[in-house]
């Protein structure tokens, strides 16, 4: 069995959406995201995903699955060029009046107002909160502000939702605010100094503009809890920018040639050979 092969029978084990959730980074090499998501169950909740990234979606163009690869072409398609004939949900309401029943219908819409976004940014409740960060990154990756008219809008998000990714008390807002694509490399390299949990530290990791730098420092560093674990471990694994010395003692470290992050590790090392 071949190493992608062992990978593959390891994601296999995954339900589709776990698996899913490790290979969301546009970092992953495309010949080991798509070998690795060969089946269609894992590769559809990837593509079908609204926070999916460009670069993820256009190496998905290439997928084995037809479907899938249709799928993705169509999704990137759509991003390039928004239907400018979409209309925004009607709103009969002030957006501090919108019933709780009636927020999803408002942030769940492709076209949520930027305004019920911002607004939903600092309610009490937070699933409220962590949809409307899903709503950000879906709107700014699928029908992108003008950058003309929508400049002081955009910065004023961009202070509302650094501050839910830096200091909300609810990990699951958190999360969702770790993939809005406006964060550069600083910001999340102050996220990645204090955050803890290790579901929103894996996503944080995917992120376009993490460094290569943060990412190695996340698979070395083994004093803190954060980062020593499988979860973090894969993600950084999946980062085909791991200089290779750092791949070695990491395979050295796990000892077992069989294990899956030392599989992924092995993978790219076999292609430096």
């Amino acid at each position: 069995m071949s190493t992608l092969e062992s990978i593959r029978a390891y994601v296999n084990q995954f339900n589709a959406a776990q698996a899913a959730e490790v290979f969301l980074s546009p970092h992953i090499a495309k010949d080991l995201l798509l070998g690795a998501t060969r089946d269609e169950g894992p590769a559809m909740w990837i593509v079908n995903r609204s926070d999916v990234f460009d670069g993820t979606l256009e190496m998905m163009c290439e997928h084995s699955n037809e479907n899938m690869a249709r799928r993705a072409a169509e999704k990137v398609m759509k991003r390039r060029h928004p239907h400018s004939g979409s209309i925004p949900p009607a709103l009969e309401l002030q957006i501090s009046e919108i019933h709780d029943s009636s927020v999803e219908d408002i942030l769940g819409h492709p076209l949520a107002p930027w305004d019920a976004i911002y607004f939903f940014a600092t309610v009490p409740n937070p699933a409220h909160r962590a949809s409307a960060a899903l709503s950000f990154t879906r709107r700014l990756l699928e029908y992108p502000p003008d950058p003309i008219t929508e400049t002081g809008t955009m910065e004023k998000l961009k202070t509302a939702y650094a501050e839910r990714l830096l200091n909300d008390t609810s990990a699951g807002v958190r999360l969702y605010a770790a993939r809005i694509p406006l964060w550069d490399a600083d910001l999340l390299a102050e996220a990645i100094a204090k955050e803890e949990d290790v579901a929103v530290m894996g996503r944080l990791l995917q992120h376009p503009n993490v460094s290569k730098t943060q990412v190695e420092v996340a698979v070395t560093n083994k004093s803190r809890a954060v980062f020593d674990n499988g979860h973090v471990q894969t993600i950084g694994a999946l980062d085909a920018r791991i200089s290779p010395d750092i791949r070695r003692m990491i395979k050295n470290e796990i000892g077992n040639p069989n294990n899956f992050i030392s599989l992924i590790h092995d993978w790219y090392l076999h292609q430096l050979a």
